[in-house]
């Protein structure tokens, strides 16, 4: 009894505090009750019950002298001591009447049966006798209805209290529920907010840590990101099947580990009990992996955790996932208008030099790259020429077709990105080992469809280029292919326009020009007019095209003839002309007389010419293109006049 009536005293207490934190509890459990379903479970409930109302009616004197049972629907009596004879009977009048049953006048001892009945639905639980002792008698039928009434309050109360664990623990669960609710609710708009990956991670590490203070985190990308988080790090995915974060990546799916190993704790090293990996998962794939390792002090996590933990990575995953599309859009508009600003300068200069330096200073700009070299096929050399590089040294050099990576590049037409030279290559660079570097980015110069070059970026240090650098520097090379092929073309196209297609030598239009700009810039120079003698008689005797080989053979001779920086042109007819910038008159005759020697001895049918010389200089009062050819054609005019084959100056 005792044991018995600590226990309630215990119940009181608990149910005193759960009522005065919970009172709106109490209509809930008031509107509690059992049904028939419940009957054979109550054996203890109504011995606990039993015992406390005795204990409350022990003040009553008219209690002692009475001897008192209960006895389940099923005529089983609850508690210590044994059945008397006439109580079945007793028992069974009341489950049929529902009424108090007395025992027979001629009983030995006088008894009395009473229903207990539940509070709402009105069915009998249990049966409450008392019994006289010898020669004794019963109370009043009201005071015994009285008292029964107490004892089901009696019962109640035990039954009420054998609900307020489960009541508390439901309630303390609904608390927790709700406030993770709104924590999740609080952490998933935060982590929503966030449209910069970097400071997304860094909410997701907060958040997390918050809840879990004592687990250290590291999160684990599977793709290639620079983070100024030093928890931030690269998924190898050529590591071990035994790697929890290989396996959670793999798998989709939480994966947990827990070392064994006390030998290390022992030593005082810091191991993790514990160890998850907890997939970053969004809608388009997987991540990344967040290893979470749990000190050696710290209990396995209960599931609700667990749960917590996947739903926060989940939530993380989605909101990674977000800002890292929002970024890439961003990254890809950027790049677009690069490429747009980068195609419209390209195309804007349609000279070849000055196209390579600006690539290559470009190039530099927008990958932060230390060295670039744009490498260009000569086809007729059967070699590399470097066109373009940030190394003076590098431009201009050649180099065969097999070699190093523009080889590989010409080879395959396929990009290729390299994370550190030193450690790992596929050639023999001195273009890499020129500049000391260790990261290389290089894609073909594709001009027309087909590989005519390459493009190489450089740095000193390790895996620098990101993939995202890789493939922008691809969409670039198209651009400056096509820079490069228009202005090949239009190289060539000034040059048709300034070439006369019989001789190959530069027009007259041509000429001119080059001799304005050297009188502006130049002190002197000279000009040779040279015609081929009785021209006329070699097309009547011969053909015009006997004629135009004659021409093309006689402007050979005067290209033999002149230095590099005399132009020569076609004037008009048979009439050519050589310009010698910054050569006197005398430089000028002796030109003129080597090749006059040279196409009367080389040229067949034999042809002679004759040649006119004019010079100016910047103390002549008038300088002009019509001036100098004016007194070079009077020159000319009278080597004809003298009988031709001859050289005749403006002095002379």
């Amino acid at each position: 009894m005792t044991g018995q009536n600590g226990r309630d005293g215990d119940s009181v207490g608990q149910s005193n505090v759960f009522m005065a934190q919970y009172p709106v509890i109490m209509p809930y459990l008031n509107n509690m009750d059992i049904t028939s379903f419940d009957f054979p479970y109550l054996d203890e409930l109504l011995s606990y019950a039993h015992a406390r109302w005795l204990q409350q009616c022990s003040g009553l004197l008219w209690i002692n002298a009475v001897e008192t049972a209960v006895f389940t629907p099923l005529g089983t009596r609850v508690g210590p001591g044994r059945a008397d004879g006439e109580w079945p009977l007793l028992i069974k009048q009341v489950l049929e009447t529902g009424k108090l049953q007395l025992s027979a006048p001629d009983s030995k001892r006088r008894a009395a049966a009473l229903p207990v009945f539940s509070r709402h639905h009105e069915e009998i639980f249990a049966v409450l006798i008392f019994t006289a002792h010898a020669g004794g008698t019963l109370p009043e039928p009201e005071l015994l209805q009285t008292t029964t009434l107490h004892f089901r309050s009696c019962f109640y109360q035990q039954f009420e209290y054998q609900l307020l664990p489960t009541m508390l623990k439901k309630r303390n669960q609904s608390d927790r529920e709700a406030k993770l609710r709104s924590t999740m609710f609080q952490i998933a708009r935060n982590m929503h907010d966030k449209t910069d990956v970097d400071a997304l991670l860094d909410e997701v590490f907060s958040s997390i840590e918050n809840l879990f203070p004592n687990v250290r985190l590291t999160l684990f990308l599977s793709h290639d990101r620079r983070s100024g988080n030093p928890r931030v790090k690269q998924l190898l995915l050529h590591q071990g099947e035994d790697n929890i974060c290989l396996r959670a990546f793999m798998k989709g799916t939480l994966v947990a580990s827990w070392n064994l190993d006390d030998d290390n704790s022992q030593q005082g090293e810091d191991t993790a009990a514990f160890e998850f990996g907890i997939p970053l998962r969004g809608k388009q794939g997987i991540y990344g992996v967040f290893l979470m390792e749990l000190p050696a002090n710290h209990k396995y996590p209960e599931q609700e955790e667990l749960d917590l933990i996947t739903m926060l990575a989940d939530t993380a995953g989605t909101a990674f996932e977000n800002a890292n599309l929002l970024e890439q859009s961003n990254m890809l508009n950027h790049e677009l208008r690069l490429i747009n600003v980068l195609a419209q300068r390209l195309n804007r200069n349609l000279r070849l030099d000055d196209i390579f330096t600006f690539a290559v200073q470009e190039l530099i700009n927008v990958f932060s790259a230390e060295h670039c070299c744009i490498v260009q096929l000569d086809e007729e050399k059967n070699c590399f020429e470097v066109m373009g590089s940030t190394q003076a040294q590098l431009k201009g050099s050649m180099f065969p077709v097999n070699y190093g990576f523009s080889s590989i590049l010409y080879t395959t037409g396929e990009p290729i990105i390299l994370a550190d030279y030193m450690e790992r290559t596929p050639a023999v660079s001195f273009f890499m080992e020129a500049t000391l570097s260790r990261s290389l980015m290089g894609v073909p110069l594709t001009i027309n469809g087909k590989v005519k070059g390459s493009i190489l970026l450089s740095h000193p240090k390790s895996h620098y280029f990101s993939y995202d650098n890789y493939k922008l520097l691809q969409m670039f090379a198209p651009h400056i292919g096509i820079a490069i092929m228009n202005a090949s073309l239009h190289a060539q196209v000034k040059q048709l326009a300034n070439t006369d297609m019989v001789t190959g030598l530069h027009n007259r239009r041509y000429l001119n020009a080059k001799i304005m700009d050297c009188q502006k810039e130049d002190f002197c120079g000279s000009l040779i007019v040279l015609d081929i003698d009785h021209f006329k008689k070699i097309n009547d005797t011969y053909g015009h095209l006997k004629g135009d080989s004659v021409l093309e053979h006689v402007s050979r001779v005067v290209l033999a003839a002149v230095g590099e920086r005399d132009i020569c042109a076609r004037w008009g007819g048979e009439e050519l002309a050589v310009y010698m910038p910054e050569a006197g008159i005398q430089q000028a005759v002796e030109c003129a007389e080597l090749i006059r020697t040279r196409v009367s001895a080389e040229i067949e049918p034999a042809v002679t010419v004759s040649c006119g010389i004019a010079a100016w200089s910047r103390n002549d009062g008038d300088i002009s293109v019509e001036t100098l050819f004016n007194k070079a054609d009077m020159a000319l005019y009278r080597a004809k006049a003298r009988g031709r084959n001859r050289v005749v100056t403006e002095c002379t």
